[in-house]
């Protein structure tokens, strides 16, 4: 369903964004948290949360603060719960029949220095945010080496249902063994 491929990504961040705001909420630098000098209680909470994190950890707890509002939760982080229960119906769905899902890591190889993409492509969009699905259900997941293509490396990744970790294990060994990349590393790998 390309509809709920293509959730994947601003689901996640609404879920993900709202519940590292509301999980750090209680960093107040007094009982938890960075603690940080000041005259007043909110002054001491101000720092604690304008210097206890950096400032990508600051969007997120902006954009979730903003998906927790009262005037935004219906539109933003309750549909985004009700298109999460979705998206893991559908892979419980798939789970029903197969052991394990293995899709590419990324889209493409490790892109060079200074090479641009289209990050925000429909593409890029579903081939680089699948890997969000074993958050939404409690998935194991493991992403394992393939190989290279044109000296840059690339991976796969498996999820399987909840429990099968055994059995998600087995699968990525066997992949090793078949292609022969075992803890790969650059300084190891035969180009």
């Amino acid at each position: 369903d390309r509809k709920l491929l293509e959730a994947l990504f601003p689901t996640y961040v609404v879920i993900s964004c709202a519940e590292a705001t509301s999980n750090n909420a209680n960093l107040d630098g007094i009982k938890f948290g960075p603690y940080h000098d000041g005259k007043t209680y909110d002054e001491v909470m101000n720092k604690a949360r304008t210097k206890g994190f950096s400032e990508l950890i600051k969007r997120r707890f902006v954009i979730g603060s903003f998906c927790l509002m009262r005037e935004n939760q219906d539109v933003l982080f309750l549909r985004a719960q009700k298109v999460r229960r979705m998206i893991v119906d559908k892979v419980n769905g798939i789970f029903k029949d197969y052991d394990a899902i293995f899709l590419p890591a990324s889209p493409t190889p490790a892109p060079k220095l200074g090479e641009a993409s289209d990050r925000l492509s429909d593409e890029y969009l579903i081939a680089d945010n699948h890997m969000v699905i074993g958050n939404f259900g409690g998935f194991p997941s493991i992403t394992i080496p393939l190989g290279f293509k044109n000296k840059l490396p690339f991976g796969g990744n498996l999820t399987a249902k909840p429990f099968n970790e055994a059995k998600l294990l087995q699968i990525a060994s066997v992949i090793e063994d078949i292609t022969g990349f075992y803890n790969l590393s650059v300084r190891t790998a035969k180009l």
